[in-house]
């Protein structure tokens, strides 16, 4: 064996352990982590409160701006009032005729109408002011019984399960009338229904909730107005003519027309 050879590896000895190193640290260097903001703060009462101090202060400050720029801003327009004979028929009214030739209604001049699908079901939708819709719908039925038409109105209130009000009276020329008054969670709404001959009309008046008794007097000044007629017969000559007061249908007016 000669002085080169490496001695073999002795399975059955044990290595020698080593020691560990020493941990080298710096001078003026702590060896465990400074501690964290939250516990400076835990343990200094007076920088807590001055960080209290310091976010009320900001808040403050924001608040001051914010209201700075409210009084900067230009104030708002004041609202501009319906015209008064938007709720007053006599005045300056116009008259919408069916197309049908089923009803004619009579509405304050400055009221805009609707028809088409997007008022459907209804056969056409009067609007006013301050969101007030008057809408009518005329059905042909397979009867002309006034207890039938009852009885579907009473079957409405159980289907639906709301205090409809219902009563009944005559009207101006002897007609029995179904009146209904609704309180929806927005609205007001109230329904006249009748018949003529084997049509049913359908009256509904809409108001924000509350306002029925506002404007109670006008929609049953509208309801007198309106004209049931017979789509089979000629318009009579006075269809213009409601409640005693004469209408000029909105043809004969293109100034004043509606649609």
């Amino acid at each position: 064996m000669t002085s080169s050879s490496r001695p073999e590896p002795n399975p059955g000895a044990t290595r020698p352990r080593r020691r560990p190193r020493a941990r080298l640290t710096r001078p003026g260097v702590p060896r465990h982590a400074p501690p964290s903001t939250r516990q400076l703060v835990a343990r200094n009462p007076a920088l807590r409160i001055g960080l209290l101090v310091f976010g009320v202060l900001v808040v403050v400050a924001l608040a001051v701006d914010v209201l700075r720029r409210l009084h900067a801003l230009p104030p708002a327009p004041e609202p501009v009032p319906p015209d008064p004979g938007a709720f007053v028929l006599g005045l300056d009214d116009r008259v919408y005729a069916d197309p049908g030739g089923r009803f004619v209604v009579t509405i304050p001049a400055p009221w805009r109408v609707r028809t088409g699908a997007r008022v459907e079901p209804d056969d056409v939708v009067l609007v006013g002011p301050n969101r007030i819709e008057f809408a009518v719908r005329v059905a042909q039925l397979d009867h002309r019984s006034f207890g039938r038409l009852m009885a579907d109105v009473y079957a409405r209130q159980d289907y639906w399960g709301i205090d409809m009000r219902i009563e009944t009276f005559e009207d101006a020329g002897g007609r029995p009338v179904v009146r209904r008054r609704i309180r929806l969670i927005e609205h007001d709404i109230l329904a006249y229904d009748f018949l003529e001959d084997a049509w049913g009309h359908h009256l509904r008046f809409r108001v924000p909730r509350g306002e029925l008794d506002r404007y109670e007097p006008l929609f049953r000044e509208l309801f007198e107005a309106y004209r049931a007629l017979d789509p089979d017969a000629a318009p009579p000559a006075d269809a213009g003519r409601a409640s005693g007061r004469a209408r000029q249908p909105l043809a004969r007016s293109p100034a004043k027309s509606l649609r």
